[in-house]
């Protein structure tokens, strides 16, 4: 169980950071 949520946290985070990095492409094709 505790593999599973580990997983799920890593999971989150790639998303996340997957999220930023798309936000950021969004910001510099707006200059």
């Amino acid at each position: 169980m505790a593999t599973i949520s580990l997983y799920a946290g890593k999971v989150n985070q790639m998303s996340s950071l997957i999220q930023m990095s798309k936000d950021l492409l969004k910001n510099l094709n707006r200059i």
